[in-house]
């Protein structure tokens, strides 16, 4: 593909998305590529590009291609809470349901423990530490399977809303706007959009300080005493079928590559 051309798709694309909030997420990669390859380049796009426009296309040949103009049927409200931890090679996630103020000891909860078996994007950066702010997206996303059944919506009279609250400032804004061009989380973003989709549900992220959001911070540390243990909700990250991300994560991975190698190229151009 020539560039130029694929640059001049996006920003049609870009126009789409505004009706058309799902499929924002999925236009990252390429906005990435292109931010790095020479206009006049007549090349092959990464797998990664290739995915992303392949679900675009999709969408908008089925139900993606409308958007439904509903008024919120339900406010939820804070729905529930998550926190991630990655020290060294301890990598916990944990979040709780504190939907309708309920208290720590009525709620739902879950606490899992990553391996690189479980998660395989675990190192896609090395540390998991470097990978923190996916991680907290990705506590985010079991909140959502944990907390939010997938008949949740309502069809043909609304849509649900409700919030999350994390301490990772970063993620407010990208689910925000449905957008990030850094790997992993771009990918998290996608299958965010897709899971909230498929419940007919909005989910806006605030951002809690670390002090206020303990509770959550506790169950990555093992320290379960404020909740019930007949409550915990037992998730294998290993057997969850998700919709895009093992794909996208694939694939983003030889891109993530390609686009760094291809940034220090452009830096030495400059010296």
């Amino acid at each position: 593909v020539r560039v130029r051309d694929l640059r001049a798709v996006l920003e049609r694309l870009s126009f789409t998305a505004g009706p058309l909030e799902r499929i924002k997420p999925f236009l990252a990669c390429a906005y990435a590529w292109v931010a790095v390859v020479p206009d006049h380049a007549y090349v092959a796009p990464p797998a990664a590009v290739l995915l992303t426009l392949v679900w675009i296309a999709k969408r908008l040949e089925g139900r993606g291609r409308l958007s439904p103009c509903l008024p919120v049927h339900r406010d939820e409200g804070e729905i529930f809470r998550t926190d991630a931890k990655a020290e060294g090679e301890t990598v916990v996630i944990g979040g709780w349901e504190c939907r309708g103020g309920v208290a720590p000891k009525l709620a739902r909860w879950f606490s899992i423990t990553l391996t690189g078996e479980n998660c395989k994007w675990l190192h896609c950066r090395g540390e998991p530490f470097r990978v923190i702010a996916a991680l907290e997206l990705y506590a985010t996303l079991f909140g959502i399977i944990a907390f939010m059944p997938e008949n949740s919506g309502v069809e043909g009279c609304g849509i649900i809303s409700g919030s999350a609250s994390t301490d990772n400032k970063g993620n407010t804004y990208s689910v925000a706007g449905l957008m990030s061009t850094k790997c992993p989380v771009n990918a998290l973003l996608m299958e965010l959009s897709e899971q909230l989709d498929m419940r007919r549900s909005w989910l806006r992220v605030d951002w809690t300080p670390r002090e206020q959001n303990n509770l959550a911070d506790a169950l990555t540390n093992y320290e379960y005493h404020d909740f019930d243990p007949e409550k915990r909700i037992a998730i294998d990250p290993s057997t969850v079928k998700w919709i895009v991300l093992d794909a996208m994560i694939e694939a983003g991975g030889g891109m993530a590559e390609e686009l760094s190698s291809l940034k220090e190229k452009r830096r030495q151009e400059r010296k």
